[in-house]
């Protein structure tokens, strides 16, 4: 394929970070919705979450309890993480493992993405 003038040049990724994908509709509309209001936080998460999704702080942790703290996704169970997009947006996510087969580190499913703070947290 040959670019063309003002093309957007995509962003190459290295073999040992993860591909970002949406779990849902749902999630790409989140999403969407943070590029047009917090895109610098966004952009932060994406750093975060291509270069080490399990890696913890005091933005990003695993969610706790059966229900919240772990999803399904192609018959398997993984732990589910948060991190704090900002003071009330989340995204939940699941990390599934590469295979040898594949490039890069694995794959970073995004099951939730909202601006508001999910009800399911608060105890």
């Amino acid at each position: 394929m040959m670019a063309k003038r003002d093309t957007e040049v995509p962003r190459p990724s290295k073999t040992t970070e993860y591909t970002l994908k949406f779990g849902s509709a749902a999630t790409g509309k989140g999403w969407m919705g943070f590029k047009a209001t917090a895109n610098n936080a966004l952009a932060d998460a994406w750093e975060h979450l291509v270069k080490h999704p399990e890696e913890c702080s005091d933005r990003c942790y695993p969610l706790k309890g059966k229900q919240l703290g772990v999803a399904n996704y192609g018959g398997h169970s993984y732990t589910q993480w948060q991190y704090k997009i900002t003071d009330g947006g989340r995204i939940w996510y699941i990390v599934v493992p590469g295979s040898k087969k594949e490039k890069g580190a694995g794959t970073v499913i995004i099951t939730r993405c909202s601006a508001s703070h999910p009800k399911e947290t608060e105890s």
